[in-house]
């Protein structure tokens, strides 16, 4: 990557196909050599994009993570309060799901990360503090299986939840309970449509895959389920509001 930074031309345009197993665009960012990047990238050259030069068909500038995609519906400030989760990693923990907490935090969807920001907006958390701030988002707990749970839960009026200690574990025996009463409705089989090709709420098929554990099964009674989980939000947010209102 060294060399790739001295070698690399800033005002050279033209084409340059990958050889090898590595990107010749791959290189450092800063003069310490500490920040990894692409060298094209609009991000480091004042918003224009030189990603068509390395001839991979604009592959890299079509594609994008879902992680991303979220993290673009966000203005300016709410980008920066995110971002201080990461701050003080090096460019292979930022680049690391396992590593860098942003990557977990934003697979719970804009939804829950706006209401935190407009929570939180004078506040600098760091990853420590956030975490300890919110305990909810601590453990093992898969956004994707439980995003369409937790969007339905929390609004801007019940948003200090997640800063219980006790929410967790009432949520969590909520989800176990929940996909009990599922799986006694309709036994997981392998019939029918894969769940993600269902024509339904893609949060809500991400937590029949993730946390009810279907694979296959019929649109009428995966929105038979739905209907059953949206009930039982219904009587839990009713419960929230009792008890942390």
């Amino acid at each position: 990557m060294r060399e790739n930074t001295h070698q690399f031309d800033p005002q050279e345009k033209s084409v340059k196909p990958i050889i090898g197993f590595s990107c010749w665009a791959l290189g450092y960012l800063d003069e310490d050599f500490r920040l990894i990047g692409c060298l094209l990238h609009p991000a480091v050259n004042m918003g224009e994009d030189f990603r068509y030069r390395i001839d991979y068909g604009e592959k890299c500038g079509r594609e994008a993570c879902r992680e991303s995609m979220i993290f673009r519906g966000f203005d300016n400030e709410e980008q920066i309060f995110w971002l201080n989760l990461s701050r003080g990693l090096d460019s292979f923990a930022y680049s690391s799901r396992i590593e860098n907490p942003l990557f977990n935090m934003l697979n719970w969807g804009s939804h829950i990360l706006k209401l935190i920001t407009a929570r939180e907006s004078k506040i600098k958390f760091d990853g420590l503090s956030f975490f300890r701030a919110y305990p909810f988002f601590t453990g093992q707990v898969n956004p994707k299986a439980c995003a369409y749970l937790l969007n339905r839960l929390v609004n801007s009026e019940n948003i200090h939840v997640l800063k219980k200690n006790g929410f967790k574990e009432c949520f969590s025996n909520f989800l176990t309970n929940l996909n009990k009463a599922l799986h006694r409705e309709f036994p997981a089989e392998e019939k029918g449509k894969y769940v993600h090709q269902l024509e339904l709420d893609n949060d809500f098929l991400d937590f029949l895959r993730f946390s009810s554990k279907r694979v296959k099964m019929e649109l009428s009674q995966a929105e038979k389920l739905k209907e059953m989980t949206d009930e039982a939000l219904k009587r839990l947010k009713q419960n929230i509001q009792e008890k942390w209102s």
